[in-house]
């Protein structure tokens, strides 16, 4: 493979970890403007572009019903890898680019897994980041299993479009009901079926009565729901879209309340028809009239010629550290600022992972005179001031490019402050990844909204990853300052509880309320992982529901296996230590008293993680407890009954 293609199949993955600004638009209830991106690395097929026309095509049409006639797709860009053969029918892109598609075609990294998800860790209501369908889930007969690839398509879009969310849960498939029932975690409870539990050795797999534990009255953990092949029920989409007889969302008539799942733990027990009224693409667009069908989409395929990125920098002074990152699309190790006082030493270190390493630079920047510098790598190689070079703009600043690729490890360095007055000294570490098959660790970061009108609370969101997997059990806080310089730091949680989503999905978040009067405000985050803490995630979160079988006549009939990581190889430790530092857009705040004391406008968050088990003739309960200001203070609480 060329050395270009190379950087730019890691150019494409690190875009698409930010994903910004999808060009989606409604036109007289078509949705315009969708772009769906094949990733360089899938291997060029001549069936792949077919099934993406045949699947939205599909999904044109159920989208269309399922919306009472408001929704439809008109027009479709796939973008074509720089990778594949080029073309006369392949068109030139305008605006349309990976960093801002909507659905991306891309194999899995380190798995083996083909379940579609959707990239979406915002509140109720909150539009997803991405759809991910790999090439296998396209070209491969998945129909007992997901059904239609245009109905799983219309269940990832109201991920993306509506920030809806399943009304499945793989965790806890069972609860009790209000009417002291065993009932399957689902919406509606008209879809009927069999409680039974599917037991596989290789490709044979046999069912049996499912059993019940003799405490919690509820059924053993392998016990699945399978449903009815024939149903009546029409709702929902968002339980079971493979039904021929599901071509609604559940509506506040249907809707199931009781189902522990993340429908009704983010959206205060509404049903997904409600979310979507209120979104704006309802608001503007009301049903078509008459009874024809809508036009079929069309599709334009594109391809670029080389990838132009365009960068609109923020002018502040406290962008000035950023910039340099942003233009150089790399990443960003550490940036310290040090006061330091005359004939003072300082010292730090700066870990360097396994993942990256070409292209490392260290800068020094100083205010008054240039210190003494030493440098040290992993293997105690020693670098001093001589190998820095002064920039020649006349700036205080001096860097350092390593030759070759970086030693991995802790790397050592000491400033001495040789003038007579005290003096700001900053260190900054950049670098890129080390291999072309390897994605680095990445962090991306930004606020749940770019404006904020007091005293409505804002969300830190930063996303930790290693190509397509989360990474878990990293340090991450959040760095916010506002014009006037009252800088404020939160640590980010990743415990599903206050504003976090989900547990253990690499997504840190935390609110905001410590505002410090009107103007804009600044984001930073620093991820660090040390003494083998964080480890990858091998299972992805949000992934379509997998149907063990159905009943037809009486019978059931199973389908194969379903394809997953092992309990046992769920997750992979992070073995090195690695720093990343990541700035996010900045943001205004209006309406906000001076000062940064308010906390009686905000109440506790809410208990969204409650948990109860048997332990011998006891009811053992757990709970993240919220904080007397949302998630401000918490901590883990237990009690017994």
């Amino acid at each position: 493979m060329l050395p270009g293609l190379k950087v730019l199949l890691f150019l494409t993955l690190h875009l698409l970890q930010a994903v910004k600004g999808s060009m989606v638009h409604l036109n007289n209830n078509g949705y315009e403007g969708v772009v769906i991106a094949i990733n360089p690395s899938v291997p060029e097929d001549e069936r792949l572009i077919p099934s993406i026309k045949e699947m939205v095509t599909q999904a044109s049409t159920y989208l269309f019903e399922a919306t009472k006639r408001r929704f439809y797709f008109r027009n479709i860009s796939i973008l074509v890898p720089m990778t594949w053969k080029s073309k006369s029918e392949y068109l030139l892109p305008k605006r349309e680019s990976f960093d801002k598609a909507d659905v991306i075609v891309a194999d899995p990294y380190a798995t083996s897994t083909d379940f579609p998800y959707t990239l979406q860790y915002g509140q109720c209501g909150q539009r997803g980041k991405y759809i991910h369908f790999t090439p296998n889930f396209l070209l491969t007969d998945n129909l007992n299993i997901f059904g239609p690839r245009g109905r799983v398509f219309v269940h990832e879009w109201a991920h993306l479009r509506w920030g809806v969310f399943d009304e499945y849960n793989n965790h806890q498939p069972f609860y009790m009901s209000g009417k002291n029932s065993l009932e399957a975690t689902r919406c509606s409870t008209d879809i009927t079926g069999t409680n039974e539990v599917k037991e596989c050795q290789s490709d044979r797999c046999v069912t049996r009565a499912c059993g019940r534990d003799s405490k919690t009255g509820l059924y053993e953990p392998k016990c699945g729901f399978i449903p009815d092949k024939l149903q009546t029920a029409r709702a929902s989409i968002m339980f079971m879209q493979n039904l021929n007889s599901v071509v609604e969302f559940c509506t506040e008539k249907n809707h199931n309340t009781e189902a522990p799942n993340l429908q009704n733990k983010m959206c205060g027990r509404r049903s997904t028809w409600d979310i979507i009224k209120e979104s704006a693409d309802f608001q503007n667009a009301p049903p078509r009239t008459g009874t024809e069908a809508p036009p079929p989409p069309t599709f334009s395929l594109l391809q670029s010629r080389w990838q132009v990125v365009c960068l609109v920098l923020d002018k502040s002074r406290s962008m000035d550290s950023v910039r340099h990152y942003m233009l150089d699309v790399l990443l960003q190790l550490e940036s310290k600022a040090f006061n330091i006082g005359a004939g003072t030493w300082i010292n730090g270190t700066v870990p360097v992972d396994s993942t990256v390493g070409n292209d490392t630079f260290f800068v020094i920047t100083w205010t008054v005179q240039k210190p003494e510098i030493i440098l040290r790598d992993p293997k105690r190689k020693k670098y001093t001031t001589s190998d820095f070079q002064d920039n020649k703009l006349k700036i205080r600043s001096a860097r350092l490019q390593i030759p070759g690729t970086a030693e991995t490890g802790t790397w050592t360095y000491s400033l001495f402050n040789k003038g007579v007055k005290s003096q700001l000294l900053t260190v900054t570490v950049t670098t890129r990844a080390r291999s072309p098959t390897v994605p680095p660790v990445i962090a991306t970061a930004h606020m749940s909204q770019s404006t904020a009108q007091y005293p409505s609370p804002m969300i830190v969101y930063a996303r930790v990853s290693q190509g397509f997997l989360p990474v878990l059990g990293a340090s991450v806080s959040a760095i916010i300052e506002p014009e006037n310089g009252n800088q404020v730091t939160l640590e980010l949680w990743d415990n599903g509880a206050g504003a976090d989503t989900v547990k253990n999905d690499g997504i840190y978040t935390r609110y905001f309320t410590d505002y410090h009067g009107n103007g804009r405000y600044s984001l930073k985050v620093h991820v660090q992982a040390r003494k083998n803490k964080a480890r990858l995630s091998l299972r992805q979160n949000n992934k379509a529901l997998y149907i063990p079988g159905y009943v037809e006549n009486g019978k059931i009939v199973l389908n194969p296996p379903r394809p997953e990581v092992p309990e046992e190889a769920a997750e992979a430790a992070v073995k090195e230590d690695f720093s990343r530092l990541t700035s996010g857009e900045s943001f205004t705040v209006s309406g906000a008293p001076p000062g940064g004391e308010h906390a009686h406008v905000f109440p506790p968050s809410k208990v969204t993680d409650l948990e109860a088990e048997f332990t011998e003739d006891h009811l053992h309960l757990t709970w993240t407890a919220p904080g007397r200001v949302l998630d401000k203070g918490r901590g883990e609480s237990h009690g017994e009954i």
